[in-house]
């Protein structure tokens, strides 16, 4: 026999398992409005589901109570997804992030953003900056598109845990919305609710199957580093970079300028243009974005050429610029320094400024 089904004691009366006791219909309705433990609400609605067996509600009665027991459920489950998102969150992303490098920065903020919004079966798009990540999403139900939420984050990269908790209240709302939630309308008021419920051992529960996900999601993307710049575009840049930092050194404290240094130099920047190491590219280019406002004026004139291409690159790793525009800019950099318009090279006394 289905414990969750009704059983019949010795004197008629209809009784219900709800956990370990077995409760009369009158005693299932007055005490579950103070159930928290998900699958106790549930062997409620599977009560609830049977008087259309035992004749105990009429339909009206049924619906109304099966409403009512169904919303209770949903906020139990939403207070799981809540605890469970924000221990991810607190044990997942270091307490010292400001020291963590870019690139981690970049992976363990993408990494969450994706396992946040799997619990909550939802889709989303990214779009990546220097110091954060902005994020739009949309949680999805069967139901008219009207019933869609759509959301708007930002996870700055500095602090990110904050903007991440943010993330998670809408984001508990919005599957509370698509689920049919009838209670609560602001974030806020809801979110305090589920707060004051006490936490679940997570780890003995599971989401009850009631709201897992209707469709698979319609599309998720999820931003990862890739970099297929052919080899001579690199190779460019990497020596006009290379050549322009050691005139910059030449410059500012008097040395001679080592060809074979330079050399050495540029192939080391070819590498890192044709990598992924968004650190050291957000380096040079802040370097090269440094000496744009170089007080001497040959060395600020090639910084403002080079800075935007050295930034396109960086751009180009997450797909927001195409190859063809990088190599172009590239091309037309490298044409500018073989037609003596920038000078990244020790010249004349005569033409100095």
């Amino acid at each position: 026999m289905d414990v969750k089904c009704p059983i019949i004691t010795q004197n008629g009366e209809w009784r219900y398992q709800i956990g370990d006791g077995y409760l009369s219909l009158r005693e299932v309705l007055s005490q579950f409005p103070n159930y928290n433990d998900p699958s106790k609400i549930q062997s409620v609605v599977d009560a609830i589901n049977n008087t259309s067996f035992t004749g105990e509600l009429t339909d009206e009665e049924r619906g109304i109570y099966g409403t009512r027991v169904k919303e209770q459920l949903l906020v139990a489950n939403c207070k799981l997804l809540y605890q469970k998102m924000n221990e991810y969150v607190d044990t997942t992303m270091p307490s010292n992030f400001s020291v963590v490098s870019l690139n981690q920065k970049y992976s363990l903020g993408f990494k969450a953003i994706d396992e946040l919004y799997k619990n909550v079966f939802g889709r989303y798009q990214t779009e990546t900056g220097l110091h954060g990540i902005t994020v739009n999403g949309v949680i999805d139900t069967d139901n008219s598109p009207s019933v869609s939420y759509t959301l708007y984050s930002y996870i700055s990269l500095d602090n990110p845990k904050p903007d991440l908790h943010r993330m998670i209240e809408d984001l508990t709302m919005g599957f509370y919305k698509t689920r049919g939630g009838i209670d609560y309308d602001k974030t806020e008021i809801f979110v305090n609710h589920l707060k004051d419920i006490p936490d679940i051992d997570v780890s003995k529960e599971a989401i009850s199957s009631s709201f897992d996900s209707p469709t698979e999601p319609a599309g998720k993307y999820v931003v990862t580093l890739s970099n297929e710049l052919d080899t001579r575009s690199c190779d460019i840049l990497g020596n006009i970079v290379a050549t322009f930092l050691s005139y910059v050194e030449h410059v500012r404290e008097g040395f001679s300028i080592n060809p074979n240094r330079i050399s050495s130099d540029a192939d080391y920047y070819s590498n890192v243009f044709a990598s992924t190491d968004l650190e050291m590219l957000s380096a040079i280019s802040a370097d090269m974005k440094d000496y744009s406002s170089y007080d001497h004026k040959r060395i600020s004139t090639a910084a403002k050429e080079i800075y935007p291409v050295v930034d396109k690159v960086k751009d180009y790793l997450f797909k927001k610029v195409e190859k063809n525009a990088v190599c172009d800019d590239i091309s037309r950099l490298n044409d500018l320094v073989k037609q003596g318009k920038i000078h990244i090279e020790p010249i004349k006394s005569s033409e100095r400024e």
